[in-house]
């Protein structure tokens, strides 16, 4: 029986990432088998990784995908304490509201020098809106550490007495109703600013922050007031704060500093430690070997950090990616539960339906931008390689597809060289991106199934 297959395949490199381009035509027969199709990437940034959902009963919006950009009036940095300055407001909205719906507030403030449009701040925003928030990422000079300093941004970010904060002007947007209450939330210096929000908005009914402590300069404005017992003028109360560390984080936020600000009393170590209480505060170390790349540091929610000679370091938080735990699990340390301690907070929670109300259906949310290598490692596509008229054929499908189910990619190498093969196989499979919806609990299938199926030949 006549094979004839005709294939091309070029690999190319743009910009540090490696794509490839196939045109083929495989023909066994007329009567047999006839694929004939075409796939293709092209040079493109890397879309952001989806979570495919969280369990559980909040529904998931629908929202703006790209950030509406506004601003508010900040401080210019340094030492200057006059809201004098523009800064930048990248927010997100379910946008999916019903007639007459509003939702309340949510900030993130990103850390020390950092940009408030980075991928975890701009994360954050997104998943909180897709919860029923109206939430913002916002801009401010994070150039000061001191307690002064602190409350100056916090002033001009969170004064809700004040027309041009943040505050003010998140809270004025149609969608928004700030009745229900505000959330805060921030890394590092930015969680000292969603700390302090409270002071200057009594609307704040909790806060979560990754990588914020007592350890430093700001320390007089972070310890407790006097409604736990304390002596500052803190008004977050520490049943309303959530505190997130990584194991290997600076020397100075240790276990001790953490029990301070929150009022618990747990040992510290090495590995996970879990100091949050029944309601969900407290604080949380994040062991090394939680997160993807094994080093849990000061920016453990970005992946891509390292070791050096052998031992972890914490790097300078210039990773582009997201941890997939952190973005998609449900973890005590993971986005979802963090985003659930402030949802049950606001009054009445955000995004629950009123009584006896059913849901409406909600379309499974597609991941994006995920290889057809690491959907396989992920257990969600299923492969089967079989001998082919002398070749050796893979045939990926989805996760819970019933077994005579047509695969959607096609792989034939020549089962002469076993390792070039292989080495074939995991750079295809590398190359093709594969976007996958979850329509019941482990069953997948295809976003675009009008791009596949694709063969893929090797050595032709």
């Amino acid at each position: 029986m006549p094979l004839t297959v005709q294939a091309s395949v070029d690999v190319l490199s743009r910009n540090g990432r490696t794509t490839q381009q196939w045109s083929w035509c495989l023909l066994i027969s007329s009567t047999l088998l006839a694929l004939c199709g075409c796939a293709s990437q092209t040079d493109s940034q890397q879309p952001e990784q989806r979570s495919i959902g969280w369990s559980g009963a909040l529904l998931t919006r629908a929202i703006n995908e790209e950030p509406i950009v506004t601003s508010y009036m900040g401080t210019q940095g340094g030492s200057g304490s006059a809201c004098n300055t523009p800064r930048e407001m990248l927010v997100f909205e379910p946008s999916d509201a019903t007639s007459g719906e509003t939702f309340p507030v949510l900030t993130f403030t990103i850390g020390l020098n950092g940009d408030h449009a980075a991928v975890d701040a701009v994360t954050v925003a997104r998943e909180a809106a897709r919860r029923g928030f109206v939430a913002a990422t916002l801009d401010y000079a994070n150039d000061q550490v001191s307690c002064a300093a602190v409350d100056q941004r916090a002033h001009c970010a969170f004064n809700a007495s004040l027309n041009s904060s943040a505050i003010a002007l998140l809270c004025e947007r149609p969608l928004a109703d700030c009745s229900r209450g505000v959330a805060t939330a921030g890394h590092s210096l930015g969680g000292a600013l969603a700390v302090r929000a409270k002071n200057f908005d009594p609307r704040v009914r909790a806060t979560f922050t990754i990588g914020t402590a007592n350890g430093n300069s700001s320390a007089a404005c972070m310890n407790p007031g006097p409604a736990d017992g304390g002596t500052t003028d803190r008004a977050l109360r520490n049943h309303e704060w959530r505190l997130y560390a990584g194991e290997t984080e600076f020397a100075e936020n240790n276990a001790t500093t953490r029990n301070t600000v929150t009022g618990q009393d747990c040992t510290g170590g090495a590995g996970t430690v879990d100091c949050l209480r029944a309601d969900g505060s407290g604080w949380y170390q994040v062991a090394n070997t939680e997160v993807a790349d094994n080093v849990a540091d000061h920016c453990y929610q970005l992946t891509g950090n390292g070791v050096f000679f052998f031992v972890p370091v914490v790097q300078s938080c210039e990773a582009s990616a997201i941890d997939p735990t952190f973005l998609g699990g449900r973890e005590p340390w993971s986005l979802g539960p963090a985003i659930d301690f402030l949802t049950g907070r606001v009054d009445p929670p955000a995004n629950q339906l009123p009584p006896d109300t059913e849901p409406a259906p909600q379309p499974a949310r597609c991941d994006q931008g995920v290889s057809a290598l690491e959907q396989l490692s992920s257990g969600r596509v299923t492969a089967d390689t079989n001998p082919f008229f002398g070749s050796q054929l893979t045939v990926l499908r989805t996760a819970g597809a019933p077994a005579d189910a047509q695969g959607f990619l096609f792989v034939l190498t020549d089962p002469s060289d076993q390792q070039a093969a292989f080495e074939f196989l995991v750079q295809t499979l590398e190359g093709i991106e594969v976007s996958l919806r979850e329509t019941s609990p482990g069953v997948f299938e295809l976003c675009e199934p009008e791009d596949f199926p694709v063969v893929v030949v090797m050595g032709q």
